[in-house]
């Protein structure tokens, strides 16, 4: 009895200094980050609220639906030559578009004149934000740096290293005009008046963070995690609210050894569609909390390709897929193509092809009006809906 009871006590002392290791690796590898923008200038002048909406030519477009998507036409089209297209965004007044290259500057594409203005001081960025006036920007790199651009001015106010990088490096600015970024197993959130940072949440589950949108309709981050091998997690769309922030919501996709590829949330917030190497997509419903029928869209968007990115249209009910290059943005040697899907009834409608290489980046805008896409081959490219 004696030993049975030594040999017990051993193995909690085992288990104990097992999980205080872990902590102190974890506290180490994933350290809190209380400030920001230390030794940058008075950021508050730069936090910013929604602008009114204006209205361009881009605008008067009919808004993209299941119905009229057959009548697809590219509007625009801007080419950088011998470049990768990474990531894009759209300024919420339709007016511009930022692209990022995996080997050069960003560049501003004026919607109405077709001007080009390059941001300087700014390179290898994996994630691209616009403020809620459209006056700044800020983009996140791969070395995790953090740089804020004056669009007005033309330039660069503030970097600030953050001092280790995630797997995915995102981020996104709050609708108070304040920056949410993600860094290793952590959301942040960037207060620009006080440079101070509130952690938001972190991820519990074993899976990397994979991707993080802020969804301004009602007012939360969506994200999800790997479910990879190297992970050794499952899985994982989650849902974290500003205005209840301890009722995290986490939907179990029941995937192991799956990678999402990305995720996308319907304009109007209610539906969230992720797409995964298994050449499927899930979909949650916001309102009820239920997981939708899964659509599998093997061979929709390429016949061998199973790495995708995907967005959603107003209300959910039309998904676009674009096929993606290789990690490390290598050519399959495929076309960019783009496959739209009726939801709803869980279809194909039609498949075009959109670029001479691989989908790099896929949106939206705001309004639900464009299709913007980016490519390997160096093309960003407006789509939307010929008039009658």
């Amino acid at each position: 009895m004696k030993n049975k009871l030594t040999v017990i006590s051993l193995l909690v002392i085992v288990i104990c200094f097992i999980v205080a290791m872990g902590l102190f690796l974890w506290n180490r590898a994933y350290p809190d980050i209380p400030t920001c923008f230390d030794n940058s200038p008075d950021l508050q002048s730069y936090r910013s609220t929604p602008s009114a909406k204006t209205t361009t030519d881009f605008m008067k477009t009919p808004q993209i639906s299941v119905a009229n998507i057959e009548n697809l036409v590219e509007l625009h089209s801007f080419e950088t030559p011998d470049n990768h297209v990474s990531t894009l965004a759209i300024s919420s007044d339709n007016t511009f578009v930022v692209t990022s290259y995996t080997n050069q500057s960003p560049k501003i594409f004026d919607l109405e004149s077709g001007g080009t203005t390059p941001v300087s001081d700014v390179k290898s960025v994996e994630s691209i934000a616009i403020s809620p006036d459209n006056k700044l920007l800020a983009f996140y790199n791969y070395e995790g740096n953090i740089a804020l651009w004056d669009i007005p001015r033309r330039t660069l106010i503030a970097s600030w290293d953050v001092g280790h990088t995630s797997n995915t490096n995102t981020v996104q600015f709050s609708s108070k005009g304040d920056l949410i970024f993600s860094s290793g197993k952590s959301v942040y959130l960037c207060n620009f008046a006080s440079k101070k940072n509130q952690k938001l949440f972190d991820n519990i589950s074993q899976a990397r963070l994979a991707d993080i949108i802020f969804n301004s309709r009602q007012n939360n981050l969506v994200y999800s995690t790997t479910g990879d091998n190297d992970s050794g997690g499952r899985a994982e769309i989650g849902i974290w609210n500003f205005d209840s922030p301890d009722n995290r919501q986490s939907f179990d996709l029941n995937k192991s050894n799956t990678l999402i590829n990305a995720i996308a949330v319907s304009l109007d917030g209610r539906r969230i569609a992720s797409v995964s190497t298994d050449d499927s997509v899930n979909f949650i419903d916001t309102q009820t909390g239920m997981i939708l029928p899964t659509i599998a869209i093997k061979n929709s968007s390429s016949p061998t390709n199973n790495d995708y990115d995907i967005a959603l249209n107003m209300d959910g009910s039309l998904m676009v897929i674009g096929n993606r290059p290789d990690v490390g943005y290598r050519t399959k040697g495929e076309k960019g193509h783009l496959a739209f899907w009726d939801v709803n009834k869980r279809s194909l409608i039609q498949t075009i092809d959109a670029h001479a290489q691989e989908i790099t980046s896929l949106i939206f805008d705001t309004t639900g009006n464009l299709i913007i896409s980016g490519s390997l081959d160096g093309t960003v490219k407006v789509w939307g809906i010929k008039s009658p």
